[in-house]
């Protein structure tokens, strides 16, 4: 059985590019959005709310695969950082204000659903000799993981549920 590397330097493919290009789209997008009142503040509020509370559910269903390269990892992680950056920066904004909360308060989950995400797959590979799956993959739900051509063990439920408690828990308290 080969040994698994935990950290895997592969130059970008063109949809990394797109993935990550799309993403600042977006965040630009929403500035403008904000700057030019191109939305109203109803509509920006609950967009924002939701595409920062949605993000770090979409990076690991949809990319968790793309998350193993480290390259693409970092760059992640750098985005996570410079939210945490930015958040005390937007989150007092008096029109973003939601009853119990700002509309960027997910902007802080990203970062720690990264690093967690990282140290359960490095916790995994040493103990599995395998890659991890995660049990959203393409929203999902399923034991049966056909690229892989295996089951998921229990181990890996386990660290998915924990990954999403991460991301639903990290912005409560903010």
């Amino acid at each position: 059985m080969e040994n698994i590397k935990i950290i895997n330097k592969k130059p970008f493919k063109s949809t990394d590019i797109l993935i990550i290009v799309g993403h600042l789209f977006i965040v630009f997008g929403i500035w403008l959005s904000y700057q030019q009142s191109l939305f109203s503040i109803e509509n920006l509020k609950d967009f924002i709310n939701v595409y920062f509370l949605l993000l770090p559910l979409i990076i690991l269903g949809l990319f968790f695969r793309k998350l193993r390269n480290f390259n693409f990892y970092i760059i992640w992680v750098i985005i996570g950082i410079a939210q945490i950056l930015v958040y005390p920066e937007v989150n007092d904004l008096n029109e973003f204000q939601f009853y119990r909360g700002s509309s960027f308060s997910a902007l802080i989950s990203l970062l720690p659903t990264l690093i967690i995400f990282q140290i359960l797959r490095i916790i995994f590979i040493r103990t599995h000799n395998m890659e991890m799956i995660i049990s959203i993959r393409y929203y999902r739900m399923t034991m049966w993981e056909e690229e892989e051509n295996r089951k998921m063990t229990w181990l890996e439920v386990a660290f998915s549920m924990l990954l999403f408690f991460t991301i639903v828990f990290s912005n409560i308290y903010v």
